[in-house]
């Protein structure tokens, strides 16, 4: 059952013309469960911007590696290039998890 079937369940009309405890817990409930729903789409799409930036920074990253020095002034060709390259590969993979996690 989806979340807007769950909704759509408990706001269901009541056969009784008065309302009890238990209709207003069915609100309530159907209440939360909608802001619990907005709140987790926004976290959502906020993560998938952020994992957005990160590819881009990776694939920047990837394209200067042989230009830009590194804070000793030494250029990322020589002998840190395996060091880099293992933490992009690290960086990327850790983006798919990420990525799989909010497609699921």
């Amino acid at each position: 059952m989806t979340d807007a079937e769950l909704i759509a369940r408990l706001r269901e009309n009541q056969a009784y013309e008065w309302q009890d405890p238990i209709w207003e817990t069915r609100i309530a409930a159907s209440d939360r469960i909608e802001q619990l729903v907005a709140t987790n789409e926004a976290l959502e799409a906020k993560l998938a911007k952020a994992v957005e930036a990160m590819r881009e920074t990776l694939d920047a990253i990837e394209g200067y590696n042989q230009t830009l020095p590194d804070e000793d002034g030494l250029y990322w060709d020589g002998a840190n290039a395996g060091l880099i390259a293992q933490e992009i590969v690290s960086a990327r993979a850790t983006l798919a998890e990420i990525k799989g996690a909010i497609n699921e």
